[in-house]
Formats: structure tokens, C-alpha cells, sequence
């Protein structure tokens, strides 16, 4: 059974973009995206949804106790401008910090994929029997490419999935990033490539 998250706060694209990446890891997801909803709406669903990770974000932000109380098998996420406390674990910076992102979901999901284990505290992959050290955009871009065997991406939409919404000047990262990544891991394993699609994008095919 799909993990769940609950997602609740009043910017759309904020939401959009949780939502998004967390259906892309496997999770069932609920959105509360209205400033029309109750904050107690939310607390409600905290009960009954029986969510495994819970972010909130704006006015919701300030019900994460009550989340807390209200469902104590969840993670609760407040998603917060400057973090007070940059060691708290439950605060999100805003504009997202994709390598906190992961780690909220990398507790609850399985870091191995069957061909590549991922170590992200180490900032490494195991793979055949290999571990290979990576700059953290590589990791990024792998982790995210072999999460979607055989989708493409474009060098646009893997610099939105890897470096969220501010990522309009990502794109050369990304490429930089791909072209190193391809150099450590071409020939690793014959199950599994990383593609150059020239004029359309990149992919992890799974042979």
C-alpha cells in the first residue's frame, strides 16, 4: 500500500510542486489548497486520512502541534521563509531546499530500486557491486532519472525536478551535472544506461 502525505497551504504552486514530487516517489497524496478551508479541516484529515508525512504551509503552518497531537503516526512538515533553527528537522526552508525535500521522503520510502542504492548521507551510489562518490546535482539527477526508468525528461523539466521552482537558470547545471554523471556510471551495469536524447532530453533506460 502507497504511503500518504497531506499536503495543505494557500500557494498553488507551492502545492502543486509537493504534490508532484511526491506522487513521482510513490505516495498517495491529499491537497488542501483552498484559504477558504478551516484550519480544523485540516486537523480533521490529520485523524481520519491517516497520513504518513503531513507539510503545511502559510496560516496552516501554525497547526502543526494540533497536527502533531492529532495524528501521531505522521511527520509534520512546516514549510517556513527562514528557518529559526537551521538543525530542526521539522521546518522546511522556502524557496524548498530540494536535499531536505528528499530526506522527508527517503524515511519513508525505499532507497533501493533493485539496480542502484543510494546512499544520500554519504552522497554515493552502490551499484554492481561499486560505490561511486557523486557532486550532490549528480545525485540529484540520478536519483531522480531512475525513479522514472524510461521517461524522458528535458533538460527543463529535470532542472525543475531536481531544483524546484526557482530553477529557470538551472539548465546549464543540470547538463554540466548529466555530462559528469554519464563519464562516472557509462558501462557500470549492462541492466541499465543513462540516455542522451539529443534535441529532447535525458533518461534512464532500463534495459
Amino acid at each position: 500500500m502507497a504511503k500518504k502525505v497531506l499536503i495543505a497551504g494557500e500557494n498553488e504552486e507551492l502545492c502543486d510542486f509537493l504534490s508532484n514530487y511526491a506522487e513521482k516517489e510513490g505516495f498517495e497524496v491529499k491537497v488542501i489548497c483552498d484559504i477558504r478551508d478551516e484550519e480544523q479541516k485540516v486537523i480533521r484529515e490529520c485523524t481520519l486520512w491517516g497520513a504518513d508525512i503531513v507539510i503545511l504551509s502559510g496560516s496552516y503552518a501554525d497547526e502543526d502541534d494540533e497536527c502533531t497531537h492529532a495524528s501521531l503516526m505522521a511527520d509534520v512538515y512546516s514549510v517556513v521563509g527562514t528557518k529559526s533553527n537551521p538543525d530542526d528537522i521539522s521546518l522546511l526552508s522556502y524557496p524548498i531546499d530540494m536535499t531536505e525535500l528528499a530526506a522527508v521522503f527517503d524515511k519513508h520510502s525505499e532507497s533501493k530500486n533493485n539496480l542502484i542504492t543510494f546512499n544520500k548521507s554519504r552522497m554515493t551510489i552502490t551499484a554492481e557491486g561499486k560505490e561511486i562518490p557523486l557532486e550532490l546535482t549528480e545525485y540529484d539527477v540520478l536519483y531522480c532519472l531512475s525513479k522514472n526508468p524510461n521517461r524522458v525528461f528535458s533538460r527543463s523539466q529535470l532542472a525543475y525536478e531536481v531544483s524546484g521552482v526557482d530553477a529557470a537558470s538551472g539548465e546549464k547545471v543540470i547538463e554540466d551535472a548529466v555530462i559528469s554523471l554519464k563519464e562516472k556510471i557509462d558501462g557500470l551495469s549492462s541492466a541499465w544506461s543513462l540516455k542522451f536524447l539529443w534535441g529532447v532530453g535525458y533518461k534512464f533506460e532500463v534495459l
